[in-house]
């Protein structure tokens, strides 16, 4: 696994998996354990972004995600959906991208992330 960089967050979850729910998870066990994760998190990225443009977490802080150029009344779409949660997904997951996302944030004009670059959205307050 040592060619698979993860952030704490992920390493956190394959602990309280090892611990609670698998006795002796080897590190085959923990590489296929995090691909089903990512999986998920794809999965549940791209559904809520292609139904209602914003994950759970966003819709409770009031965010939406829109393509370049639209209003807080457009929908995202599935296909920005699709390209912006499966970056989003790697981005939350492997250290290095959340570092270059939050330079992106940073030096960006739009405040857009790497997976806003990617797919070519932005996040808009709508309330």
């Amino acid at each position: 696994m040592s060619s698979l960089v993860l952030t704490s967050s992920s390493t956190l979850t394959l602990d309280v998996l090892k611990g609670n729910v698998v006795k002796n998870m080897g590190e085959k066990g923990q590489l296929s354990t995090m691909r089903v994760l990512i999986i998920v998190f794809i999965v549940y990225r791209v559904l809520m972004l292609g139904t209602v443009s914003a994950t759970l977490g966003q819709m409770a802080a009031g965010l939406r995600v829109v393509k370049l150029g639209e209003g807080p009344d457009a929908r995202l779409g599935w296909g920005a959906a699709v390209v912006r949660g499966t970056a989003g997904a790697f981005v939350y997951v492997l250290w290095y991208l959340t570092l270059v996302s939050g330079v992106c944030l940073l030096v960006n004009r739009n405040r857009q992330s790497l997976q806003d670059l990617v797919a070519r959205t932005y996040v808009l307050k709508i309330r």
